[in-house]
């Protein structure tokens, strides 16, 4: 299909992309000289989902008004007199009560979160950098009202299963070392560390040259005079003496869109006047590790290679756009408050732009009632943050594809008087636990009962030791977060991540948490302090920085040696020096010796490596922590005082095959399901998937299913790997596609669209579909993708 969009920011290319990776022949229009030449040029540069929310907020009116006599307010309005302004800001007065905003608020994150998670896909994909960085973002309050009113927006993250850290004003330096001269002047702070950062343009410019490489056509420097319409299409754009033709047409002209539209679609976008300077950077230690986010001025920070971004505020002034020193003051006050040594501000370059903003705050996606105009615009504040979502969402849409998300309310639609929005557990289900109608049939199913019985296992399987629960990976790709309370019987937990540490502190943990890898620099002791967590010792600097730390009480250590694995450890004849210099240490309390089998699941066994930690604890009295999975199933004379199973816990083989473990009791935790979605029947010769890989040789049904690579599925599994359909084994054919895989039919001929399929579960075990695809249980589970919905039983 001939698709043409209106615009080259970053939505614009966004769509180009996604529409060109779906196989259309794409041109993007756009009157500037290249991508990303206005509003996507100088924005702030954050990627925030969790602060996805509309401007549209409870308060927001008295707070006008008092705006009105500041010279510092984050909001101005100039009132023009045109009915087009009048109505648009009577809009948005009726969104500013509490259900309102929390309706807003809940599918603005919706699309934000997917959004995080197509980048996360493309950047993989393509290796695209622009200077991106992943240390979160900062929310900081100077109020105590509002730090408790930050419990509101909380209430929308733990519904959206967005990870969120509240913290006071002496903790802010922890996550932020730049604000330790400052925090005393704030109240706390609102912490997501899943947000990301980078330089919108440059993005949005390296993106369009790698669209162009694949195909899509630039008109740079053509202004769009208008959309020519008949009936109930439109069939051209004017661009002086030329209409540009097309199957579709797409309007990404963000604030000029609304314009554009006159006479043909009625939408609420209006420019909203923003601000931003670029700040080069002196002290790196001076300038903030990632994006704060000041709560009383509206104003972000951002920190990319060299310089610092600082934007925000809002004017409701129409279409103008001159440079107000006093707007360019608020900038640098903010940014000399809270980084005083972060950059050169004398040198920065001042900025101004129009930023589409809706009425409600979400942006308007999707079809109108000409058939083939479609809408990709109004992302008002969050076109960075929002930009890759709604490509991928309109891209699935626009080629009659089931997108990931809900997204009837995002349309237009929603503005007409009759429109009812979907149920709020059924707009946000994609990033739910709650088992809610998804749109797209693909799931993971976590059964925490079978977790629980697990975990009965290990304990059966070494009796007279104690067990951490390995939870590292994000809880082997199930989510620590999903799976935490079904492992409560636990004596304690391991994992790598310190900030999974901190939650399950913050979720109510009370008991020991073992860091598998120790601190990864020496500023982590005091978090580790704070939150007691033990840590494992591995290397000669982690003793210098432990025995320089200042702590407020010991650590308790686990010593690593390394018996053979060759990763981390003290070589076995170093173990008892450094086990006598820990002891020493007033930072260390209770020890324990720790090491890892490299071939526990090998007919080799643990034999050497027993040996070497005999060797390196000869006459020393200690703790033991030795066994993996694998050692804590078959090894029971190395199971001592703490055992360490991982995989085991979530129904996997550890030696990558499942008849090894089959007649242990241990369940699948995870099954990965979806649906049929298409059957073609085909004659002897016709090939399936890419390649043609798989050659029909007489007349065969094959099923369409909707699982493909970018959920996790593997794309290298060959024909012949297992699947379920309705019950009854069958095999997969064909080339594994990004969305989709083909299945033999053959052996369920009553299978049809909507017919349930089993990827890997209780039946299909993840090790025969690993040991199939060459890999392992493991790297499966967890290669789940963040677009695969998941519901806990």
């Amino acid at each position: 299909m001939r698709v043409v969009i209106l615009g080259s920011g970053v939505v614009g290319v966004t769509s180009a992309w996604y529409l060109s990776q779906a196989g259309h022949d794409v041109t993007v229009i756009d009157r500037e000289s290249g991508p990303a030449q206005e509003t996507s040029a100088a924005n702030a540069g954050q990627i925030s989902p969790g602060y996805a929310a509309p401007w549209a907020a409870p308060g927001v009116p008295l707070k006008a008004i008092k705006w009105m006599f500041q010279r510092h307010a984050p909001l101005a309005v100039r009132l023009d007199g045109t009915p087009f302004q009048l109505k648009w800001m009577w809009q948005m007065l009726r969104n500013c009560d509490t259900r309102h905003y929390m309706e807003n608020k809940g599918r603005m994150v919706r699309l934000a979160e997917y959004s995080r998670d197509c980048l996360k896909t493309l950047r993989a994909a393509t290796g695209i950098e622009y200077e991106g960085r992943q240390g979160g973002t900062l929310q900081l309050f100077r109020t105590a009202q509002q730090y408790e009113n930050a419990t509101r927006d909380i209430a929308v993250l733990e519904d959206a299963g967005v990870p969120y850290q509240l913290l006071e004003s002496s903790r802010l330096a922890e996550v932020e070392p730049a604000l330790a001269e400052v925090a005393h002047k704030l109240t706390g702070g609102l912490r997501l560390p899943n947000d990301e950062t980078g330089d919108c343009q440059l993005f949005t410019q390296r993106l369009a040259r790698m669209a162009e490489q694949a195909g899509v056509t630039f008109r740079f420097n053509t202004p769009v005079e208008k959309l020519l319409y008949e009936n109930d299409q439109i069939y051209g754009v004017k661009c002086a003496d030329e209409i540009i033709k097309a199957d579709a047409y797409v309007m990404a002209f963000g604030s000029y869109s609304t314009a554009m539209l006159k006479g043909i679609v009625d939408i609420p976008v209006y420019p909203l006047k923003g601000y931003s300077l670029t700040i080069p950077i002196v002290e790196p230690d001076g300038a903030p590790v990632s994006t704060i986010l000041d709560e009383t001025y509206k104003i972000a920070i951002t920190r990319f290679d060299k310089r610092i971004r600082v934007g925000g505020m809002a004017e409701i002034v129409g279409f103008n756009t001159d440079l107000l020193q006093p707007r360019r003051e608020t900038l640098e006050m903010v940014v000399r408050d809270l980084f005083p040594r972060g950059g050169h501000i004398e040198q920065a370059t001042f900025w101004t732009g129009l930023r589409p903003m809706t009425p409600d705050g979400t942006p308007v996606v999707g079809r109108t009632r000409y058939k083939n105009l479609w809408l990709n615009t109004g992302h008002g504040t969050l076109g960075w943050t929002m930009a890759c979502g709604s490509g991928q969402l309109l891209s699935d849409i626009l080629s009659g594809r089931t997108p990931a998300i809900p997204y009837d309310d995002l349309s237009v639609a929603r503005y007409r008087s009759d429109f009812t929005p979907p149920p709020r557990n059924v707009c946000i289900a994609r990033i739910t636990d709650k088992g809610s109608e998804m749109t797209r049939p693909i799931q993971a199913s976590l059964d925490l009962q079978v977790m629980k019985q697990n975990l009965a296992i290990v304990r059966r399987a070494a009796p007279e030791a104690r067990v951490w629960s390995v939870v590292k990976a994000n809880a082997y790709g199930h989510g620590i977060e999903r799976v935490w309370s079904a492992l409560g019987a636990t004596d304690g937990f391991a994992m790598l991540n310190l900030e999974e540490a901190i939650t399950l502190r913050e979720r109510g943990w009370k008991g020991p948490i073992l860091m598998l890898e120790g601190f990864f620099h020496a500023q982590d002791l005091e978090a580790y302090d704070t939150y007691r967590l033990t840590t494992c010792i591995h290397s000669n600097w982690q003793l210098k920085a432990l025995q320089n730390a200042r702590l407020n009480a010991p650590l308790d250590i686990y010593v690593k040696v390394n018996s053979g694995m060759n990763r981390l450890g003290f070589q076995p004849e170093r173990a008892q020096t450094v086990w006598q210099q820990l002891r020493a240490m007033r930072n260390v309390g209770e020890m324990t010796l720790m090491s890892h089998f490299a071939q526990a699941d090998h007919p080799e066994g643990i034999g050497e490596a027993m040996r070497r930690i005999a060797l390196a604890t000869e006459g020393l009295q200690c703790s033991y922590s030795l066994s993996n999975s694998a050692a804590t199933l078959w090894h029971p004379q190395a199971h001592y005082d703490w055992v360490r199973p991982g995989i085991i816990l979530y129904g996997a083989s550890p030696s990558g095959q499942w008849r090894d473990i089959a007649d242990t009791g241990l369940k699948p935790v995870m099954t990965l399901s979806s649906e049929i979605i298409g059957v073609q029947t085909l004659n002897a010769g016709e090939r399936v998937g890419y390649g043609g890989g798989y050659s029909v040789t007489q007349e065969q049904r094959i099923g369409i299913v909707a699982a493909g690579y970018a959920d996790g599925y593997p794309r290298h599994a060959p024909t012949g790997t297992p699947v379920l359909v309705d019950g009854i084994r069958t095999r997969t054919v064909g080339t594994v596609s990004m969305d989709m895989l083909a299945v033999d039919l053959t052996p369920c001929p009553q299978a049809g669209i909507g017919t349930p399929v089993e990827l890997w579960g209780k039946e299909i075990k993840v090790d025969d579909v690993a040991s199939a695809a060459g890999t392992l249980g493991y790297e499966l589970l967890c290669a789940v993708a963040p677009r695969v919905p998941f519901v806990t039983t």
